[in-house]
């Protein structure tokens, strides 16, 4: 019996030594090729062509229970520095106030009702989106003004007003997708700050370093531009059932081969989740959406790339499986713990994985430093870490359980937010 249990022990700390070893490698070579990219950066060479607008472009505002902050989501919209006969604004109002909607309308832009958290089958957003995109397409040719160009921003993004000239820029190289920068408008609290770090890490991991790879940057919930015809293909064979909208759809984008662009220098801004408890119910959609789509679809994901030649399928079919970084961050720690405990002789010993541990560590507060993050972010990421860890791990625990399939959990923010953005000159608020 008791050498059954120890080749138990060794089976499991082997396959988890395998599987955390290859995405701590994974981590490490994403912090290098982001050093790269803002290395070029830094030399200009990712640099945008000035050229005066001439896409057409509709911005679609999905609305779900919109507060007072929305009007300045909308304004911010309808102030951009872009030709005001080449943009249209459509605002898809679900469950808002009747005050909220008619200030919206008078603001001369246009404006839908509807619902889709009904309890038909399927993830309300997706649902809401499939019927969304199209109307709008099909509006435009209705009006005889065809868009080039759709834009994607959510009910608490306030764009920068150069924003829709910025991710026009790629279009002009032939790019299928653009994807922006969201920055926050608050850094007040201690999980708005955690909030951010999570944010910049995957905005150099899975967007700097794809783009200085030559991949697809991986998008994210907002700030995106699509040529119409390749979103409405990657909508139509979404996956319904999914708890998340980004990955979803990328996944559909990457097997249709569209290139997607990380456009940094187009930013939006956005409040960041103020407790924790907000971040375990945003954090639980966000689990359980990869690790869903992973274990329906990334295996093939993988397979498919290979077979295709799609380079990119095959880069987000591993990312699909990658740990969330606290569950990451733990298993290091574990891992170390059981080396000492219970040593095998051909795994790595402890002094190996506290490297890897130091060198984890080394890598969130280096790509923080390319971001040019704030010092309050440093001190949250500090004293916050161990709080937003056990977040993340009750999170992850919630995530795996099905009872989010085909639903969409809406993260609540608060209202008390700053006048304005940050100025301009800085990627982050001082």
């Amino acid at each position: 019996m008791t050498d059954l249990l120890g080749v138990i022990a060794t089976v499991a700390e082997a396959a988890l030594a395998a599987y955390i070893g290859f995405y701590t490698l994974f981590l490490f070579v994403s912090v290098f090729f982001a050093g790269l990219y803002r290395l070029r950066r830094a030399r200009g060479d990712r640099r945008e062509t000035p050229a005066p607008p001439s896409s057409r472009v509709a911005v679609l505002l999905p609305a779900y229970c919109a507060g007072q902050h929305f009007l300045r989501v909308v304004d911010a919209v309808c102030a951009q520095d872009y030709p005001a006969g080449l943009v249209d604004v459509y605002v898809l109002a679900q469950r808002c106030p009747p005050e909220i909607v008619a200030a919206t309308v008078a603001r001369r832009v246009t404006v839908w009702e509807r619902t889709f958290d009904d309890g038909t089958p399927g993830n309300p957003y997706l649902r809401a989106l499939r019927w969304f995109v199209p109307e709008v397409v099909a509006e435009g040719t209705r009006r005889n003004r065809p868009y080039d160009m759709l834009v994607l921003a959510d009910k608490d993004n306030i764009l920068a007003p150069d924003f829709l000239r910025r991710v026009e820029a790629p279009f002009r190289r032939g790019a299928a997708v653009v994807q922006g920068v969201r920055l926050p408008l608050n850094l007040d609290t201690t999980a708005a700050s955690l909030d951010y770090v999570a944010e910049v890490t995957n905005d150099q991991m899975l967007r700097a370093a794809r783009a200085a790879m030559g991949l697809s940057a991986e998008i994210s919930g907002s700030g995106i531009a699509f040529r119409p015809s390749v979103w409405l293909a990657a909508l139509s064979a979404t996956d319904l059932d999914s708890p998340v909208m980004d990955k979803t759809t990328l996944l559909e984008l990457l097997k249709l081969g569209a290139k997607i662009e990380y456009c940094p220098s187009a930013r939006l801004y956005e409040e960041k989740t103020r407790s924790f408890a907000a971040i375990g119910a945003q954090r639980t959609r966000w689990v359980g959406g990869q690790f869903y789509l992973a274990r329906r679809h990334g295996l093939r994901a993988i397979r498919d790339g290979i077979v295709e030649g799609k380079a990119d399928l095959v880069d987000f079919g591993l990312a699909m499986w990658r740990p969330p970084r606290a569950i990451h961050a733990v298993s290091l720690v574990v891992l170390a713990a059981a080396s000492w405990v219970w040593p095998v002789r051909w795994l790595p010993g402890p002094v190996a994985w506290i490297a890897m541990m130091v060198g984890y560590a080394a890598s969130i507060f280096l790509m923080l430093a390319f971001a040019d993050a704030p010092v309050r972010v440093y001190r949250a990421l500090v004293l916050g870490a161990p709080r937003f860890a056990w977040t993340i791990v009750r999170a992850t625990v919630r995530g795996f359980s099905h009872t989010i399939r085909g639903t969409f959990i809406h993260t609540e923010h608060a209202r008390s937010l700053p006048a304005a953005p940050p100025a301009t000159g800085s990627d982050a608020p001082r």
